[in-house]
């Protein structure tokens, strides 16, 4: 059955104390709702955390493994330290698999604590809303100038030949 109402037209007949036939009718409405299922997995970032005031892209999938399709699917990246931006993934039809890609910036490292999560929120089909969360090892560093070491580097020679006019 998907989730949804299903609507029953009822008819009664019958006879009341006397003998005298009585006939009615009413309509039920039936809500079935799906269990939801959802997990959130395949995570995919370019480095296993950030330096403060630098972005790095983290990716990772929404899995429908219900029998009901989930609405209305939002992602974000929760945690100390970050700012991150929300998106919005659509809906996930039962069996199928959504993605959410989220840039996210080092903003302090002194309140950052190794860990950030991934919250994905949805509707089932009466609207009532879900939530899941799974947590991801990410750090976030202090900002460090890049060091270029110009020790190896060897004295460029020079050649003592004519010169050409060009």
């Amino acid at each position: 059955l998907s989730s949804k109402s299903y609507v029953m037209d009822v008819k009664f007949s019958y006879e009341d104390r006397y003998g005298s036939p009585i006939e009615d009718a009413t309509t039920l409405v039936i809500p079935v709702v799906q269990n939801q299922r959802v997990s959130v997995g395949g995570f995919d970032f370019r480095a296993s955390g950030v330096m403060v005031g630098e972005s790095s892209d983290v990716s990772f999938t929404v899995n429908n493994q219900g029998r009901g399709e989930i609405f209305n699917v939002n992602a974000k990246i929760v945690g100390e330290g970050i700012e991150a931006t929300d998106v919005f993934v659509g809906n996930v039809a039962s069996g199928s698999t959504g993605y959410a890609d989220i840039t996210v910036t080092g903003v302090d490292e002194t309140v950052a604590t190794g860990t950030i999560q991934a919250v994905v929120t949805f509707e089932d089909s009466m609207g009532n809303e879900s939530q899941v969360a799974q947590d991801i090892t990410f750090d976030v560093l202090a900002y460090q100038e890049p060091v270029v070491d110009m020790t190896d580097i060897d004295e460029i020679p020079v050649e003592n030949g004519p010169i050409s006019p060009v």
